[in-house]
């Protein structure tokens, strides 16, 4: 395969870091994304809070390179807060917060092509798997 692949990860701090990939050749592969960036920001103690954002850009979802045929670009940001409680009893108790998709974006992240023929012509079937919009997850971890 020809062209330019790219990974970096700038850490600004023990809690303050970014990665991204970035991918240039001469023909797309599918389901392979070209830019795929997400930060992260904890602050320090028993209390976190972290804003993930990701964009990713157009994914081709089969080796034909068709705008038809592929998952348009897209950007979310996700909040987390986590908070820990430490005891004699239980030695670690952390409550966890999280809200996703915070500007509720509609957007696909995943599909399937599928090109059959009827009739003598060539169908292309494409299939988009939307995520949800805004919602959130909430959980506990205990650590006897």
């Amino acid at each position: 395969m020809k062209g330019l692949q790219s990974n970096s990860r700038e850490t600004a701090s023990e809690r303050v870091r970014s990665d991204e990939h970035y991918r240039a050749h001469g023909g797309r592969i599918e389901r392979i994304r070209d830019v795929d960036f997400h930060a992260l920001w904890n602050p320090p103690a028993r209390q976190h809070q972290a804003l993930l954002a990701k964009y990713v850009s157009r994914q081709y979802l089969d080796n034909t390179n068709s705008k038809e045929r592929s998952l348009s670009d897209y950007y979310v940001q996700d909040l987390r807060a986590s908070y820990t409680i430490k005891s004699k009893v239980i030695k670690e108790t952390t409550l966890i917060f999280q809200l996703n998709n915070i500007f509720n974006e509609k957007y696909e992240p995943n599909g399937a092509t599928y090109p059959y023929i009827y009739s003598g012509t060539i169908q292309n079937e494409v299939y988009l798997y939307p995520m949800a919009g805004m919602n959130f997850m909430a959980g506990v971890n205990v650590k006897f």
